[in-house]
């Protein structure tokens, strides 16, 4: 057997590794065309991730150029417990303030008091 498939995580474990972890790197376009990379928090619904950032943010920029982000979600402490999660996804940003108030309110649940700052309060 190869390792690649020893080391695959199944669809259950992979749901529960993204619910486990808090911060996913998501790695867009940047303009130069660069790997852009920084951390994301997320949720998860009904089996797809959902990320919060805000409308001007550089990465909010580089997917309106181009849908295509790579998520990566990792966790280990030492080289023998590292694990992780890489998804390649095409992605749709949400504008509709109910959507995006309700995802703020799923975060702010996640990751508790002050997680979107003075600004969304």
């Amino acid at each position: 057997m190869n390792r690649r498939r020893q080391v695959a995580l199944t669809e259950e474990e992979i749901a529960t590794f993204l619910d486990e972890q808090r911060v996913m790197a998501c790695a867009t376009r940047g303009i130069r065309g660069w790997p852009h990379v920084m951390p994301l928090w997320y949720v998860v619904r009904d089996g797809q991730i959902w990320g919060w950032t805000y409308a001007k943010s550089q990465k909010a920029r580089n997917l309106e150029r181009d849908d295509r982000a790579t998520l990566e979600v990792e966790a280990g402490d030492r080289y023998e417990e590292l694990r992780g999660v890489m998804i390649e996804a095409h992605t749709v940003i949400h504008r509709d303030p109910e959507t995006v108030v309700q995802l703020g309110r799923e975060i702010y649940e996640r990751y508790g008091i002050g997680a979107l700052g003075d600004a969304f309060m």
